[in-house]
């Protein structure tokens, strides 16, 4: 190769090196932002329906704020629906008042929210479906 050429190369491999390392760190400090504030939550209450978003952080400060839920300590398992054995969190419904609002699913079918999951751990489904 002449000394032109190799010139060439070296330019066009520095240029490629350096829009790698700029995608690559600049994805690196949008993530977090993207994470936290952009991405709403749905929720619905199981109490009264309603149903509202709140951002990322606001979910996480009241599922801190919530009251401690109750887990299950032990006993038969005849003729109880199979969970999880997780139960999700509640948090307060800014409609009712009621600790009674959990994490959405959409159906698309019938385009309504309903709970992901229900107070007891078991999954959550559709009433029209």
């Amino acid at each position: 190769m002449s000394g032109n050429a190799m010139k060439i190369v070296v330019a066009v491999v520095l240029f490629v090196a350096a829009g790698v390392m700029l995608v690559v760190l600049r994805s690196e400090q949008d993530a977090p932002a993207l994470a936290e504030d952009a991405v709403m939550q749905d929720l619905v209450c199981t109490d009264c329906g309603h149903q509202f978003q709140l951002s990322y952080d606001n979910l996480q400060q009241a599922l801190k704020a919530a009251p401690p839920v109750e887990r299950p300590t032990g006993g038969s398992s005849a003729g109880r629906t199979r969970t999880s054995g997780r139960r999700p969190t509640p948090i307060s419904c800014p409609q009712c008042n009621e600790n009674t609002a959990f994490r959405a699913a959409f159906c698309k079918e019938h385009s309504q929210y309903y709970p992901a999951q229900l107070a007891d751990g078991s999954r959550g489904a559709c009433p029209d479906c």
